[in-house]
């Protein structure tokens, strides 16, 4: 689906760009979690960081993935319907 609306004579770019995309949303991910765990480390006074500074961590990168979501609620119904083999009702 993430190719759908890209031409086959760039799908090659749009791949190696996704991955690169890929790559730069997981880095984002782990910083993020890794600043939450030193926020949770520095408000609490201690020099390790606790299980509780991990769940919060979880819970932080959680939320920021669930919120991509919403990027999808303005799609039609019919969006992926060609790739997907469904039948791609008339204009």
């Amino acid at each position: 689906m993430a190719f759908a609306d890209v031409p086959r004579e760039s799908t090659g770019d749009a791949t190696a760009m996704m991955g690169a995309l890929q790559q730069v949303a997981i880095a984002t991910g782990v910083a993020l979690a890794g600043a939450v765990l030193e926020v949770g480390m520095v408000m609490s006074g201690r020099d390790l960081a606790a299980p509780m500074d991990f769940s919060a961590a979880f819970f932080v990168v959680g939320l920021v993935t669930m919120s991509a979501a919403f990027a999808f609620i303005p799609m039609g119904r019919e969006a992926g319907s060609e790739v997907s083999g469904r039948r791609v009702p008339a204009e």
